[in-house]
């Protein structure tokens, strides 16, 4: 659900689940050995990126904006016993060989070795004479983009990137019940060049932007 917040569209109509909905964040930690607990109030995303690297767990990082952190304190105040999110969760963890052809442009299951993508939500606090804390912190239209490179197998990459630019559906999996698909997407392209006696493989790397992006 969180990660289904940074990455898909606001919705001021029906906030709920989205990043127009602002979140109370409860942060619990020792100090002096002694539990304590922070409130991060008013919370929203500011962007999240992802970064698929074979041989590598996916990472996740997201930056958030908050109105009011609350000093340390040894008493949450929420009431009752509120369950805190362990820090290591068990399970299968969300890697590289989870999935066959994670990666598809156009349909098409791209022979990629990284992708990487980076969605801005432009959050912003904002600010009221008389108060120094800030009074909300909203979301703006997003800005989405990433990379990816590929085994140089597919000369259509090169096509597409031409102009006029061909616009596409760009899929990544991030599990095998969860995908990413970013819309309306335009790509750039730039192929190695290797030197005769290399015995690397010909690596493309393809840039991308997105008019938009959707996490089911």
């Amino acid at each position: 659900a969180f990660i289904k917040r940074a990455i898909n569209a606001a919705n001021p109509v029906t906030p709920a689940g989205t990043v127009s909905e602002s979140m109370t964040i409860l942060f619990a930690f020792l100090l002096n050995n002694v539990k304590n607990y922070v409130l991060f109030k008013g919370s929203r995303i500011k962007d999240v990126s992802c970064a698929m690297v074979k041989e590598k767990e996916h990472i996740f990082t997201l930056s958030m904006v908050h109105t009011d952190i609350t000093i340390p304190a040894t008493a949450h105040g929420l009431g009752g016993t509120p369950t805190i999110v362990t820090v290591f969760p068990t399970g299968p963890v969300w890697s590289w060989d989870k999935v066959a052809n994670p990666i598809a442009w156009g349909g098409v299951a791209q022979k990629c070795t990284e992708f990487n993508f980076t969605i801005n939500r432009n959050a912003k606090a904002n600010h009221i004479m008389g108060q120094t804390k800030p009074y909300n912190a909203k979301t703006h239209g997003r800005r989405i983009g990433g990379d990816w490179s590929n085994l140089y197998t597919n000369t259509a990459l090169e096509t597409d990137s031409k102009p006029p630019k061909t616009e596409r559906t760009l899929t990544a999996v991030l599990h095998t019940s969860f995908t990413v698909t970013f819309l309306n997407t335009k790509i750039s392209y730039n192929r190695e060049d290797l030197a005769s006696d290399s015995d690397e493989d010909v690596i493309e790397n393809v840039t991308f932007k997105s008019k938009s992006a959707n996490l089911p």
